[in-house]
């Protein structure tokens, strides 16, 4: 976390809070979530150098004595951004739903991101922010992004289910061999990952 955004943090949230949302509203002027009415980003639009002044928006809550408290917090700068500060970005179809998983590319050892969005369609990132690939998947992702090295050869792949399938795909987006393969029934939690075997290239056991 940024040393700036962790000093705003620090000066806005309640040590007591039980429930926190915070929002940023300079980081949504440039945004096209899908999940926003076009009569709202309108208006976003047109208020650009508003909201850019605004550093942080915050809706806690908290409870003591049988009573629930809420309090709304507003940090307001005063001072026009024209740009929100980024290390990069990258634009996707729709909002993500996974957490991004951080992958490593086998061929330079540096880190990737491998994220879902609301359209079940899978994104592998560079670490620029450059989208290598994506993939539509039959529905939303139920365990964590695995690395395997089912060839082991030094060369990984990802592995992952839905909960109707187990996919593994390379680098480059391809399904391995026999994937994905369809679960006698719907999975309602992921697997774990547990050993390489010689007989089998892994063992998967359900949570």
């Amino acid at each position: 976390m940024p040393q700036e955004l962790r000093t705003l943090l620090s000066g806005i949230i309640s040590p007591v809070a039980q429930f926190v949302s915070l929002c940023q509203p300079a980081s949504i002027i440039e945004s096209d979530d899908d999940m926003l009415s076009e009569t709202a980003k309108e208006f976003i639009h047109n208020s650009k150098e508003s909201f850019s002044k605004f550093n942080a928006v915050s809706i806690q809550y908290s409870s003591a004595d049988n009573l629930m408290y809420s309090h709304i917090l507003i940090n307001y700068s005063g001072i026009y951004n024209g740009s929100v500060n980024t290390v990069w970005e990258s634009r996707i179809d729709t909002s993500t739903v996974f957490k991004p998983a951080i992958v490593i590319n086998h061929l330079t050892g540096e880190k990737e991101i491998f994220i879902q969005d609301q359209k079940n369609q899978v994104y592998l990132l560079s670490n620029a922010g450059i989208i290598l690939w994506k993939q539509m998947l039959d529905g939303p992702l139920k365990s964590e992004v695995f690395q395997v090295d089912y060839f082991k050869n030094g060369k990984m792949q990802y592995l992952f289910s839905t909960g109707d399938k187990i996919y593994l795909v390379d680098r480059n987006g391809n399904p391995v061999e026999k994937y994905p393969i369809e679960l006698r029934s719907p999975a309602t939690a992921g697997f774990r990952f547990l050993i390489m075997t010689r007989m089998e290239p892994f063992v998967l056991r359900t949570l």
